[in-house]
């Protein structure tokens, strides 16, 4: 497909596929490239047709683990684990603009609705009669739901932007594979019963994607003409922000007694660190459970924990004072201060709100399922740690003393430096 006189639309069937393992595509030597690359009809089935309901965080990226930007075995760019962080990446944006918000291409559908105050709808289901008028005239608000059903003959088809979890591709405007002459992009999947708690929503399900690479492929468009000619010639050397990650476990609390950690985070050691991000997610997968049902965003949750209290000790100096962030507004002006804005729900850091299946749609388990840790570090990386303290109340739900793991996320300096002769390296900052 051509538009128009310089460029070219390819559609790269991938070069290697292991079914619910990993698929991998390779980038022809000697062409000149755009970097909006994008993966076209990539998702899932669901084995066992239980009609279930797509991530509304995650939509297509649902069953993605790891994708690695790949040049004759040098990982140009990258992001492991890639939940819960595209989960974040794919719902930051303005609460003022989260009405009906849907992304078609990757198939989300992370924000608000609004209600008639009367109880008739705007956009899906009717909210029931003792939610009417909580927020007093007008419309009222409730959760978005997907309502796109997931069988094992209709898959999630959705438009994977690489940019998101491939941060190299956000400074370069051209990919020449003259210097990068063996580029493949390489995806890890989830599959089975467990990646349903990362692409999945509602019930449990087999997330598969067999027969899927026959519709799967890497979209690339070629710059022809002296447009890519000059690509080739004028590159040089540059930098960006990697996003790389790290995580730790936090025991069982001890019930009315408050727990308290210090640990070290080894990820960002000799790195030049911008800004972190941390979720906190439960270790054992029968918390995000009701029954066979998946509670909210599932592994992509990152849930609010009772009397939290969290610091960092960055090169032996808190980043925060006294005890640090120790109230759910504090983690959110701070998380918004760094990272911008995020859309979330009525509630999403709080514990034990009350009345959450009445005045949400589609609401029931999503109270204290968005509490996210962000801050701006701005500092090279010696020496990292987290000071991290809970209470146990002895009470059900977010704050009860099973093991978190907390997956932390941090944008790191890293650079390509051209050589004489064509050849280049990767360096941290």
């Amino acid at each position: 497909m051509d538009y128009g006189s310089n460029i070219k639309v390819h559609s790269i069937d991938a070069s290697n596929f292991q079914a619910d393992r990993t698929v991998t595509f390779r980038l022809q030597p000697n062409t000149v490239y755009r970097s909006n690359l994008r993966i076209i009809n990539a998702g899932w089935l669901d084995s066992a047709n239980t009609n279930a309901k797509i991530n509304e965080h995650a939509g297509a990226w649902g069953n993605v683990k790891s994708i690695r930007l790949v040049d004759k075995g040098v990982e140009l760019s990258k992001t492991v684990d890639v939940h819960p962080y595209v989960s974040f990446n794919l719902v930051q944006g303005s609460n003022s603009g989260a009405v009906n918000v849907v992304d078609p291409k990757v198939r989300t559908m992370a924000g608000l609705t609004l209600k008639a105050s009367n109880g008739l709808s705007t956009g899906g289901a009717s909210l029931p009669a003792n939610a009417r008028n909580l927020i007093g005239t007008g419309e009222q608000i409730g959760t978005k739901n997907t309502n796109a059903n997931v069988t094992n003959a209709i898959p999630v088809n959705g438009v994977l932007d690489l940019s998101r979890c491939l941060p190299i591709l956000s400074v370069l405007q051209y990919i020449p594979t003259n210097l990068f002459d063996d580029l493949r992009v390489v995806i890890e999947f989830r599959a089975g019963t467990t990646a349903s708690l990362y692409a999945g929503k509602d019930v449990r399900q087999n997330v598969t994607n067999v027969g899927l690479p026959n519709i799967m492929s890497l979209q690339a468009e070629e710059v022809l003409g002296r447009e890519g000619q000059m690509a080739m010639d004028n590159l040089s050397s540059f930098s960006w922000n990697e996003i790389e990650s790290d995580e730790l476990v936090i025991r069982n609390a001890v019930q009315n007694v408050e727990q308290s950690h210090t640990k070290r985070i080894k990820a960002f050691d000799n790195k030049s660190l911008n800004r972190i991000l941390m979720f906190t997610v439960p270790q054992d997968d029968a918390q995000i459970f009701n029954g066979n049902a998946v509670l909210a965003y599932g592994r992509n949750n990152s849930i609010t924990q009772n009397s939290s209290k969290i610091n960092f000790v960055v090169n032996g100096r808190t980043l925060f004072t006294g005890e640090g962030l120790t109230t759910n507004a504090s983690r959110m002006a701070c998380c918004q201060d760094a990272w911008g804005d995020y859309i979330c729900h009525i509630g999403s850091n709080e514990i034990s709100m009350d009345d959450q299946a009445g005045w949400l749609e589609d609401g029931a388990n999503r109270i204290g399922q968005e509490d996210y840790v962000g801050a701006n570090v701005g500092q090279k990386i010696q020496d990292l740690q987290l000071q991290y303290k809970r209470t146990d109340p002895g009470a059900v739900g977010a704050g009860r003393n099973h093991i978190m793991v907390l997956k932390i996320y941090g944008e790191v300096g890293k650079s390509l430096v051209l050589n004489a002769g064509g050849s280049y390296n990767i360096v941290y900052n």
